[in-house]
């Protein structure tokens, strides 16, 4: 609709980029919060209902997996549609 108002392509992209990234970031946020929560709750039930102390932590590939992720499929499923 946008384009038939007279936006250009390279406009549109840009604009939709940003949405993208406005969308994605804090989701991002969010969802490494919640995870960090959901961490230390299940540390937390397995030192009390069965005595068993570990550390959980999440490795850098999954961090660096979530954030690319996070950002570029946002970024393609916005933009592939055009084209």
């Amino acid at each position: 609709m946008l384009r038939t108002m007279g936006l250009r392509n390279r406009n549109l992209i840009v604009l939709l980029s940003i949405q993208a990234a406005l969308f994605s970031i804090p989701g991002l946020i969010l969802g490494f919060v919640i995870n960090f929560i959901c961490q230390n709750g299940a540390q937390i039930v397995l030192f009390i209902f069965a005595d068993y102390s570990t550390e959980i932590t999440m490795k850098y590939r999954t961090l660096s997996m979530g954030l690319f992720l996070g950002i570029v499929l946002p970024l393609l499923s916005n933009i592939m549609p055009m084209k």
